[in-house]
């Protein structure tokens, strides 16, 4: 009864609310219909446009990994935000 998504938008796409918009519509998705207790996502935590969606949506940081991941040859940190279906039901 866990779920996990993954996004990526074109940064020219920007600022036009569509990935607020489509993150969104996938959470309602998943509790509404899929019936999920709890969603996940996980995010470079260079990449301030992302957390601040998953912020802004209402998902709250639960983790931050250091050097959970490899680019090249550089360690990479990793946030990982998340919301339960309580969370979720009251704001749709």
């Amino acid at each position: 009864m866990q779920g996990e998504i993954g996004f990526a938008f074109r940064p020219d796409s920007g600022g036009r609310g569509l990935a607020t918009e489509g993150v969104h519509a996938t959470l309602g998705y998943g509790f509404a219909t899929m019936r999920m207790h709890r969603i996940f996502a996980g995010v470079d935590t260079r990449n301030e446009r992302s957390w601040k969606l998953m912020q802004r949506i209402g998902m709250r940081r639960e983790a931050h990994f250091v050097h959970a991941n490899r680019e090249g040859d550089a360690w990479i940190d990793e946030y990982i935000y998340a919301m339960l279906d309580f969370e979720w039901l009251p704001r749709a």
